[in-house]
């Protein structure tokens, strides 16, 4: 059972926090002149967290550690962890699993002494939650429960895509204030400096390297090679590398870099820390929203309901039904129980994707026995009988 005072957890979080700058330092070492002090800095905080005689001695063995397992590091905080097996860096660049399982447990380690925003990603330095917090704050400092809930879902629903296109999508919305920045897509996201692709699941843009396209979250099952380079209308096509995953690919999108129709994203630490829970928290509201139609009064619903007080609310007021529900889509569920306890939720219902599965939901309810824990599947099946329930009452 974890707890709020748990010793161990701190310690964790900052080694796991320092290995991670540290590789994404050493994977721009050549194009950023302080990638080496930031490197040097880190294996500071790395000896310093392992204790006396343990941990890299310099910078040097530092960079020998980040192409091992972190649970050879310090296997007293580590070896039973969801990051156990992470090697940060793979042939000198860093690991998607780094982006996928370890910014779960990224925190500020060195408050008012960092200055290393200016090219480090938010996202290797920055707890999710204060990411999320930034990035919204423009909407919920004045704007209205429903100014708020189109902006959040604007952005989930819009992560990348041309810039008019997303001003013109904007503004159709009515009163909607601009609550992320969007940028030029980055280089490693694009194909020949002409094509990108995003992500079936999420929309975010792919990463690209050779012929592969890949979306950098596992989970998302998006993983392509180029396999016709098509002449000048259509723009190149993909094929899955595993044909056994079922699904169309994507098309290829022009690229632009400049003028009113460049191509455009939100910061990988928007879409790792919004975009990819959002994707689930919208897959469960627009099937209720389908069931809404079906039903019309007999069902009330909600999406980030008090300005995200919960993500989504539901009503059934003829079967005595009322919850609110908390979507997580996370790597670590034994991080996600220790923010749970640390900061209580207003819903009792945590709700998993699907594709977390079984063993997670038992694990989390292990940890977390205060509150119920779902996946989709199993929400929607009880909202379906209340609304079964509802529908016999009212006849």
């Amino acid at each position: 059972m974890i707890t709020l005072m748990d010793p161990c957890a701190l310690r964790r979080d900052t080694l796991v926090t320092a290995m991670v700058r540290s590789g994404y330092a050493y994977s721009v070492r050549d194009t950023e002149p302080a990638a080496w002090f930031e490197m040097a800095r880190m294996a500071g905080v790395v000896m310093a967290t392992c204790g006396p005689g343990r941990g890299p001695k310099g910078v040097d063995s530092l960079i020998t550690a980040l192409e091992r397992p972190l649970k050879e590091l310090a296997p007293e905080l580590l070896a039973d962890t969801a990051v156990a097996d992470v090697q940060v860096l793979i042939d000198g660049e860093l690991n998607d699993e780094v982006l996928e399982r370890c910014c779960e447990r990224v925190i500020d380690v060195l408050g008012k002494n960092d200055r290393t925003s200016s090219w480090l990603p938010s996202w290797a330095y920055t707890r999710g939650e204060m990411i999320e917090n930034d990035a919204f704050r423009r909407l919920h400092d004045g704007a209205s429960p429903e100014q708020y809930t189109a902006g959040r879902r604007f952005v989930i629903e819009h992560p990348a895509g041309e810039f008019d296109a997303l001003i013109n999508a904007a503004n159709a919305l009515k009163s909607l204030r601009p609550a992320v920045e969007y940028r030029t897509l980055p280089g490693d996201r694009v194909y020949q400096d002409a094509y990108w692709w995003a992500c079936p699941t999420c929309r975010y843009p792919m990463r690209v390297e050779g012929s592969r396209v890949w979306c950098t979250y596992g989970p998302h099952q998006a993983d392509y090679f180029v396999r016709k380079v098509a002449g000048s209308r259509g723009g190149p096509l993909l094929s899955r590398r595993d044909p056994g995953v079922p699904g169309r690919a994507p098309g290829a999108q022009t690229f632009r870099a400049d003028g009113e129709r460049r191509s455009v994203c939100v910061p990988v630490s928007v879409w790792r820390h919004i975009v990819v829970s959002g994707v689930t928290e919208l897959e469960l509201y627009r099937w209720l929203e389908r069931q809404k139609a079906k039903y019309e009064k007999l069902l009330t619903i909600g999406l980030f309901p008090g300005k995200d007080k919960a993500d989504v609310l539901v009503e059934i007021e003829k079967a005595g039904y009322s919850e609110l529900f908390d979507v997580k889509d996370v790597f670590d569920a034994v991080r996600l129980a220790e923010e749970v306890l640390a900061k209580p939720l207003a819903a009792k219902v945590i709700v998993l994707p699907d594709h977390r599965g079984e063993s997670q939901r038992r694990q989390l309810q292990s940890l977390l026995p205060g509150y119920r824990i779902e996946l989709v599947t199993g929400v929607r099946r009880e909202i379906e009988r209340a609304l079964r329930q509802a529908e016999r009452s009212a006849a």
